[in-house]
């Protein structure tokens, strides 16, 4: 992709902060890379990293630097419904250290740089033929894919809207070669299309049996007959996927991932059961195929991994637990998780003030709803409908 065709139409919208919607210019994401390299608000970023997440100075700095919208330009106010023009690529946030030469190797990302605490990354993905309603797939798709890399996507950023606040990376990364990428029209969680085997096979694998006994999703032991339960600090868990075709250069990535995936949910699985698996998915995914042998060296190395239990396995956290066996509606499940996202968020919240006040007591001699909304990034009509609490929790 040219250079200079790529920065003339690739278009980012310019936000005061984090809670004005109102767009206040018009750039070129050249430019706002350019803002990120020479620290152009450096002394408030640096400022922060000292103080670290959590801190209200810290907190008070990032809801006061100025945002950018990398998905797209909007009219004259950011919303989904005002989106005016997408910029043809994907913001998506890394919460966590790694290794960026994984990043290098990827064609397809234009840029990455240190997050405003500098304890992760921003990351600018080119995709082809990105479109409005085809957005939050062609995001599922690279979150797991970047799975497969053991690296986490933080998933607020499949909105569309996000806005990402303007950091400070002087080793900003840069692809002016960038190469996008090409999304494939389907792909699927194993969970819900690739098992049970209705395939024919070659005959090397036809005597493969009872896969439908393996887990190929994280599910708890006992939901004690409950449609869901919560649980408040999280649990592991992982999910297999698999894309409908996996093209050469990424073969090894994506079975290694996958191999990982049952490992976790079927922790004492044979090692005859894991190689005939993977076997299948090489068969009905990979084009071309691996040859059995490099399908056999996944597995045993993984497999002897696994038992020394040596084998990274990069998870993610899942606080609320529908159980599988009770056959819940789709609307019942949104209910269900919507309703118990909004108390988690609400308790969060809670504690996140009550530190905040306890903070602020120390250096003020009264802390008022005014004082805590300014140091919270909380609204003050939030504050307000929390005070009462607030005072209870530390008397």
């Amino acid at each position: 992709m040219n250079k200079e065709n790529f920065d003339e139409n690739c278009l980012t919208n310019i936000f005061p902060n984090v809670k004005t919607p109102q767009v206040i210019s018009t750039a070129g994401i050249s430019t706002v890379l350019n803002h990120i390299k020479v620290g152009t608000f450096k002394d408030k970023i640096i400022e922060s990293r000292i103080y670290g997440k959590g801190h209200p100075i810290f907190e008070q700095n990032k809801t006061l630097t100025p945002t950018f919208t990398p998905n797209g330009t909007f009219t004259k106010r950011r919303s989904v419904g005002t989106i005016e023009n997408l910029t043809g690529l994907i913001y998506l946030d890394i919460d966590h250290e790694i290794d960026v030469k994984k990043l290098h190797a990827l064609q397809f990302v234009y840029s990455f740089w240190k997050s405003f605490s500098g304890n992760g990354y921003g990351l600018l993905v080119s995709v082809s033929g990105l479109k409005k309603d085809n957005f939050k797939s062609s995001w599922s798709y690279l979150s797991n894919y970047f799975l497969g890399l053991d690296i986490t996507i933080d998933p607020h950023t499949k909105d569309i809207s996000r806005q990402c606040v303007i950091s400070y990376d002087p080793d900003i990364y840069i692809n002016h070669n960038v190469v996008s990428l090409i999304i494939p029209e389907k792909s699927c969680s194993i969970s819900d299309e690739l098992f049970p085997i209705t395939t024919t096979l070659p005959n090397y694998q036809s005597n493969i049996t009872h896969l439908d006994k393996i887990k190929y999703q994280t599910t708890l032991d006992d939901y004690c007959n409950m449609d869901y339960i919560v649980i408040e600090e999280g649990r592991e868990y992982r999910n297999t996927y698999i894309p409908q075709i996996i093209k050469e250069g990424a073969r090894h990535t994506w079975l290694s991932s996958f191999t990982s995936s049952i490992l976790f949910n079927n922790p004492d699985i044979s090692c005859n059961k894991l190689e005939m698996i993977l076997l299948k998915v090489n068969y009905e995914h990979c084009k071309p195929e691996l040859s059995k042998d490099d399908v056999r060296k996944i597995v045993k190395w993984s497999f002897k991994k696994h038992r020394k239990q040596e084998l990274m396995i990069r998870t993610k956290k899942k606080k609320i637990w529908l159980n599988p066996d009770k056959q819940l509606t789709l609307e019942q499940k949104k209910s269900i998780i919507g309703k118990e996202t909004g108390k988690l968020r609400r308790k969060e919240t809670l504690n996140r003030l009550i530190e905040i006040y306890k903070h602020l007591s120390i250096q003020y001699p009264r802390v008022t709803q005014k004082l805590l909304s300014e140091n919270s990034s909380v609204k003050i009509r939030m504050v307000k409908n929390y005070w009462k609490e607030i005072l209870y929790s530390i008397k």
